[in-house]
């Protein structure tokens, strides 16, 4: 599926979509027609649908490795279901995007005891909250240099 061809200007919008070759492009182009261009109208949208085969081309993403992703998460689905995706079997991850939703709802359950003890110590809410600052700046800092990785998105041209 191609969704790379999405670009738009004020009165045009064009949006690409590559069919598999199993699926004949004239029964995708009815299907759309039926479903998409009624509802268009509906929002006083007016619709054009064409498919253009000549900009398709194979996806990027290999079988193999739709296959590998299917096995990790056949494997370790379970560690989605709990939010601990990347501290049990981080290499193996099912669905590699995922850490984001487990890193952000771990943060927000370390937040609940840090919120409560400063609420309930006003004095301490400044060193606290500094303290938390310090290591979320220093803990990420000290693995990229321990790691040696690249700490900003490497630009490479060429």
């Amino acid at each position: 599926y191609r969704v790379d061809i999405l670009w738009h200007s004020r009165n045009y919008f064009k949006w690409g979509l590559c069919i598999p070759s199993s699926c004949a492009p004239e029964d995708v182009l009815a299907t759309l027609k039926k479903t998409l261009v009624p509802a268009c109208a509906a929002n006083n949208i007016t619709m054009d649908l064409w498919i253009n085969e000549d900009d398709c081309y194979t996806a990027p993403i290999e079988v193999s490795t739709i296959v590998r992703e299917s096995n990790r998460c056949l494997k370790n689905w379970w560690t989605n279901f709990l939010y601990i995706n990347n501290f049990v079997d981080p290499e193996n991850m099912c669905l590699l995007q995922s850490w984001y939703l487990t890193a952000d709802f771990q943060m927000f359950l370390f937040s609940i005891p840090v919120l409560y003890f400063i609420i309930q110590n006003p004095p301490w809410r400044v060193p606290v909250l500094g303290g938390v600052l310090a290591v979320s700046v220093a803990l990420p800092s000290l693995i990229i240099y321990q790691n040696e990785i690249w700490a900003l998105f490497p630009m490479i041209t060429e």
